[in-house]
């Protein structure tokens, strides 16, 4: 894996599950198994993806071509499917939801599928109303429709993410900045230790609320809310809905627009 963001660390730990799970050894064939030759096959298919700048369109196609032509030659190698899930996130309109629907029809392990309905569920809800209840580190049930007239940002993170690290000076910049003008952040924690992690929000003066289960990237939470990378920054505008599910690059000017739309 050759990618320079902190999404490889998310797949091979979610992979980790999938290679532990049923599906895996019910569809293996003999190609399966020659683990050198399909390693090889990967890194050709990164090495050509690599050919353009990360995260572009063209970036997205080629690892969608190459890890479609892996499928056909390792069906059983999840971290196939894995791949593609990553892709089909991070496409657009009806490309994406075919990509996700052939993922379910394919077959990919259980973990795999389990989050690329969480991801159909993610591209679906955008533009809608969005209204969870979660509870905080310290307790407290946050109900997130009693935000409605704020600009609510959501960060899904981990304190084991060095991303997610490089991240917190921007997020608390902005929250400094914009907090008087209607922004809130909620963290979503995906770490497995909820003494490291309030130590972490304590070292590193974290202000805002911190929702955490203690199940890691492995627990429910990831396929639920169909996070594929960390970090993965939500936005939701004064009306209370969903208007960004990937808001890590364009983060600042994303929040300044819906700041400037009315409220209710």
């Amino acid at each position: 894996m050759k990618r320079g963001h902190w999404q490889v660390a998310c797949l091979v730990g979610f992979l980790t599950v999938v290679a532990a799970g049923p599906s895996m050894t019910a569809f293996a064939d003999d190609a399966a198994t020659d683990t050198s030759a399909f390693r090889q096959a990967v890194d050709a298919v990164q090495k050509v993806a690599h050919n353009h700048p990360e995260r572009s369109s063209e970036y997205y196609e080629a690892l969608e071509r190459g890890f479609r032509e892996l499928q056909s030659r390792f069906a059983g190698e999840g971290e196939v499917y894995a791949e593609l899930l990553y892709v089909a996130d991070h496409m657009e309109g009806p490309r994406a939801i075919a990509l996700l629907n052939e993922i379910l029809a394919w077959p990919a392990p259980t973990a795999v599928k389990e989050k690329a309905r969480g991801v159909i569920s993610k591209k679906r809800g955008v533009g809608q109303p969005f209204d969870r209840t979660v509870t905080t580190v310290d307790g407290v049930h946050l109900r997130l429709g009693d935000l409605k007239g704020k600009v609510v940002l959501i960060d899904f993170w981990a304190s084991w993410c060095p991303p997610c690290r490089e991240k917190l000076p921007e997020l608390k910049a902005l929250y400094t900045s914009s907090r008087a003008r209607g922004l809130e952040i909620v963290g979503i924690s995906f770490d497995d230790d909820l003494a490291t992690l309030r130590r972490f929000v304590a070292n590193e003066g974290i202000t805002w609320s911190q929702v955490a289960d203690g199940k890691g990237w492995s627990g429910p939470r990831a396929a639920e809310y169909g996070i594929t990378s960390l970090p993965t920054l939500w936005l939701i505008d004064r009306q209370g809905r969903l208007r960004n599910v990937d808001a890590r690059e364009t983060l600042e000017s994303s929040v300044r627009r819906l700041l400037e739309e009315p409220g209710l």
